[in-house]
């Protein structure tokens, strides 16, 4: 198979996006209908758990520096085995690649081009989304290189245009509930993004600097998860929290809601330019990651074969698992997150766990 290397601040970089993507988005109303106006308590909140699974990853990766997640497995565990481990733990990536596709069409068919059929718009990132995993990951990474800067100007931007519309008493904590509502917000947001950040253990391998990266994955996830933070804080001082809760995409209603001096207006554009770009680049790690699995179980010697057949089995499963994205919704807030814990959480423990005691005996 071919070598890949990319170099840590690359790599930093995918974290980064990949964080962002579907997060920067989505998160701020999840977490405001559960936790009204402590849901910038419940980001942080998510973010201690999430930074205990980076630390799994973290260590797993260390094990085996020059070994993927799935070759880990059959080392550990043999190869029947370490097969259907490595099958448990891909099938979700399936159904996360999947989920993004959809998020991404559902934006575009209710915000930007109602008209159009969802179908088309999966078509034409699928197109896309092929031709950049086919270039390789060095191609991804330069590509994401390129792009992050303008991702991050839009996020300021919108920050600092909205700051004089900030009304603090929207974020004074409510503690008339208890800790229970703050617990309940950061419980899906621990499997949206961190459970999902297990797909870099198929890309450690491809960095110059191992030992760096896993140091820099870390640093990667911390600062991806303020910016979520801060998102979060700018959508409940300035809509509030009933307004939040109520938006599926509150972070594009502020975009709407520039304006300065009449002549700086609706910026929408741009929030919706930052989502899509990290939104793209975290479909294509989920799709690289599950390719190079496949490719490893498969024992095949170039993952471009498999490119084309899983176009074809995204397209048509985001379409028929997916109805609409009320369904959707309740998908995600109700069966993904514990299943998320099960097989991103539960399974690398018992991998890692195994792998140690193996170690030890063999030493």
């Amino acid at each position: 198979m071919e070598t890949v290397n990319i170099s840590v601040r690359q790599f930093t970089i995918l974290v980064i996006m990949y964080t962002w993507g579907s997060a920067v988005l989505l998160i701020p109303a999840g977490l405001a209908s559960i936790a009204k106006s402590n849901a910038w308590i419940s980001s942080l909140v998510g973010l201690l758990f999430g930074l205990v699974l980076v630390l799994l990853y973290m260590k797993i990766a260390a094990i085996y520096p020059e070994k993927t997640f799935v070759e880990l497995n059959r080392i550990v565990f043999g190869r029947w085995i370490g097969t259907i481990i490595s099958i448990l733990f891909l099938f979700p990536i399936f159904l996360l690649s999947a989920g993004i596709l959809r998020e991404i069409g559902e934006f575009f068919t209710t915000q930007v081009m109602i008209e159009t059929p969802i179908h088309a718009i999966h078509i034409l990132t699928l197109i896309v989304a092929i031709y950049c995993i086919r270039a390789g990951l060095e191609v991804i990474s330069r590509t994401c290189e390129i792009f992050f800067p303008w991702t991050v100007l839009f996020l300021i931007v919108l920050v600092i245009f909205l700051l004089p519309e900030m009304k603090i008493e929207n974020l004074q904590p409510n503690f008339a509930k208890g800790f229970g509502p703050i617990l309940g917000a950061a419980y899906p947001y621990i499997s949206i993004p961190y459970c999902q950040l297990i797909v870099f253990l198929m890309i450690f391998p491809n960095v110059n600097n191992a030992p760096k990266a896993r140091k820099f994955f870390f640093f990667g996830v911390i600062i991806a998860s303020l910016g979520i933070t801060l998102i979060t804080i700018m959508c409940l001082g300035v809509l509030g929290d009933d307004f939040t809760s109520r938006n599926m995409y509150p972070t594009y209603v502020l975009g709407k809601m520039v304006n300065i001096g009449g002549f700086i207006e609706r910026v929408e554009v741009l929030v919706a330019i930052s989502w899509i770009l990290s939104t793209f680049f975290k479909f294509l790690v989920s799709c690289y990651a599950l390719l190079l699995g496949m490719t490893q179980i498969l024992k095949l010697n170039d993952m471009k074969v498999l490119v084309f057949p899983l176009g074809f089995l995204l397209l048509v499963y985001s379409m028929v698992s997916y109805p609409n994205i009320v369904y959707y919704k309740e998908i995600i807030y109700l069966m993904w997150t514990p299943y998320a814990l099960t097989v991103f959480f539960l399974l690398p423990l018992f991998v890692l766990t195994v792998a140690i005691v193996k170690t030890k005996i063999s030493s």
